[in-house]
């Protein structure tokens, strides 16, 4: 193998696949990994013993506007997918190399090729996709699901003589359409695709439908119109170019999770489907659903199997290789789950595994929906790669514990919430639901509302570890409820909120609110406190942790006793029930109390955002 690229950096085994400018040797060019991730790079300068590359990791999307002039080679460099600019150098004397991540700003213009720097070409005609010419229906059942939950039904269309045969779904949730045809118009190419490439294409998106739980931007998303506000980003503080490579791994991050796309070959209408822990999230233009993970799976599965069943007997080399990818739709390399599962780059687990050393716990052939690891990884993406390692490694020492007192709890803290969801003008009001959940829980602990509690002996109570280390982040904690670790707390002492008193206080409870409510539903396997958590989850934790530990009855009662001394009150709020000022001063603003200008003055003085207070 060439050592251009150079072998045993972090970014892997690479091979050359486009050579844009050659001088004894490639000089611009483009490259994959043995995982399907593509770089382009470009040489940049030498020395006496080392050749030095700039390597960017783009999209397909971002190639092939690179192949057809849409962009500069410029641009590319200067937007790298995921964020990340690598510097590699290649000896001169031997095969070795070394790359060093750094910021896309970290690299001199004059290593880069010039601003104007693109490819001419004549965009290629592209061919109509081919599909499989032989497909008959000839066995396929019409119906999976229930008409009263989930349900896809199949019909075939322009006649069963019509080769390649073309056939149309249908999903419904609860018995409504859930992606409408157009009724303005006949084409049958606007409600309907060929067998083989429906099974080809489901078998392409199956492993992101089934593993990847989070957008490019690290939040979960409730519309569409959400995810293209994520996409645009800030524009007073995003540029032209970034807006445009986000456009692009948005784009791309439907097309995998677009059930329009994927089950009808339909390119107006949209059906996405995010998973979110046991649940899938199904978005189109105007609604949403949320269905079980395990039912849409099995759904989409029994649905597969028919399709492969009939192309099977078709003896198409079309046929067969949809079937064949169909079968194979879980077999990928460890690292390529492990990137699907986390949303961190096949470069970047490299170098976590570097950071973590004998680990082979961590990448692993385990199923990813119940991988403890990867949870916690995704969760921390945000983090570098030795603090991402920390986290896993936290994570991996905690030994499995069985803990049927918090089991049974959290089974009557979920009938306690469904029966008293919160609704407002459609959307839940998930802190109400924290506030009575914390409310019920003090009843059923037998404590009134003005006395104090210890989140940490209720923890252990319930058979829940609570363990401390001191991690070089600002996450406040991990904690993890999975098949083969916890449930277990492990709290940062150097966290953004947990290197207090008080805040240790609020993050014990917080993670307590997830123990008894998510580990079933949103978060059936770990949590990352500080890290990328569903907004609505976290609000319900928060506003859970702070009522158990001073509710809001309690803290408006003391200030209405002192009014005219706010700065007593909190100082006494704070000494009695262990929290924060700031917590302290919400839980008075959030109270029934009336505040007067003075007293709402000095309580805004004690929160870190005042403009929202």
């Amino acid at each position: 193998m060439s050592d251009i690229p150079p072998a045993d950096t972090p970014l892997g085994a690479l091979a050359v696949d486009e050579v844009f400018i050659d001088y004894d040797g490639p000089r611009l060019f483009t490259c994959t990994d043995e995982y399907g991730s593509i770089y382009l790079a470009v040489f940049a300068d030498e020395d006496d013993d080392f050749e030095i590359y700039v390597y960017v990791e783009i999209s397909p999307t971002r190639l092939d506007a690179l192949r057809t002039g849409q962009v500069t080679f410029r641009q590319a460099f200067e937007n790298p997918l995921h964020g990340n600019s690598w510097i590699v150098r290649r000896s001169l004397n031997t095969t070795e190399g070394a790359a060093e991540k750094v910021p896309p700003e970290a690299i001199a213009v004059d290593w880069l090729p010039s601003e104007d720097a693109r490819l001419i070409v004549e965009a290629p005609s592209v061919p109509a996709a081919q599909g499989c010419r032989n497909d008959t229906i000839s066995g396929l059942p019409g119906t999976f699901g229930a008409p009263d939950s989930l349900q896809i039904q199949l019909s075939t269309t322009g006649g069963r003589a019509q080769t390649p045969q073309r056939v149309s779904v249908s999903i419904r949730i609860g018995g409504e359409e859930a992606i409408p045809f157009d009724s303005s118009t006949d084409d049958i190419d606007k409600c309907s695709a060929e067998v083989g490439q429906i099974l080809h294409d489901l078998a392409r998106a199956w492993p992101f439908i089934e593993w990847e739980e989070s957008s490019p931007w690290g939040v979960h998303v409730k519309s569409l119109a959400e995810l293209d506000t994520l996409a645009q980003g800030d524009e007073a503080v995003v540029s032209s170019d970034l807006r445009r490579e986000r456009k692009e791994r948005n784009l791309e991050f439907v097309q995998r999770h677009n059930l329009a796309r994927i089950l009808r070959g339909d390119r107006v209408a949209s059906l996405l489907a995010f998973r979110k822990g046991k649940h899938f999230n199904l978005l189109s233009a105007h609604k949403s659903w949320t269905v079980p993970a395990a039912e849409f799976l099995d759904l989409l599965q029994k649905l597969g199997d028919a399709l492969a069943n009939d192309l099977q007997s078709s003896g198409s080399a079309e046929s067969t290789a949809a079937v064949d990818a169909w079968r194979k739709k879980r077999s990928l390399r460890p690292l390529r789950i492990a990137e699907i599962a986390t949303g961190i780059s096949s470069a970047e687990l490299r170098l976590v595994e570097q950071a973590l050393g004998d680990s082979s716990e961590w990448i692993s052939p385990t199923d990813p929906a119940s991988n403890e690891l990867y949870a916690a990884a995704r969760m921390s993406a945000a983090l570098s790669a030795d603090e991402i390692a920390q986290v896993i490694d936290a994570v991996s020492s905690t030994p499995k514990a069985t803990t049927r007192e918090l089991d049974n709890l959290s089974h009557e803290a979920a009938r306690v919430v469904n029966g008293a969801t919160h609704v407002v003008n459609g959307a839940t009001r998930e802190f109400e639901t924290g506030y009575n959940l914390a409310k019920w829980y003090r009843q059923h602990l037998g404590v009134t509302s003005k006395e104090a509690i210890d989140p940490a002996q209720l923890l252990d109570s319930l058979g829940v570890e609570v363990r401390t280390a001191t991690l070089n982040s600002v996450i406040d904690a991990v904690a993890v409820w999975g098949p083969r670790h916890g449930p277990c707390v492990i709290v940062n002492l150097k966290g953004r909120n947990s290197r207090s008193f008080g805040g240790r206080r609020v993050t014990l409870a917080h993670e307590l609110g997830h123990m008894l409510l998510d580990r079933t539903d949103s978060l059936p396997l770990a949590e990352v406190l500080g890290g990328r958590t569903d907004d609505s989850v976290e609000a319900r934790a928060r506003a859970f942790a702070v009522e158990l530990l001073l509710p809001r009855e309690t803290a408006g009662v003391a200030y209405a006793a002192s009014p005219e001394s706010p700065e007593g009150v909190v100082t006494s709020l704070v000494d009695d029930y262990g929290v924060s000022r700031e917590v302290a001063a919400w839980q008075i603003r959030n109270s029934p109390t009336r505040l007067t200008a003075r007293g709402r003055s000095v309580l805004r003085s004690y929160v870190r955002n005042p403009g929202s207070f």
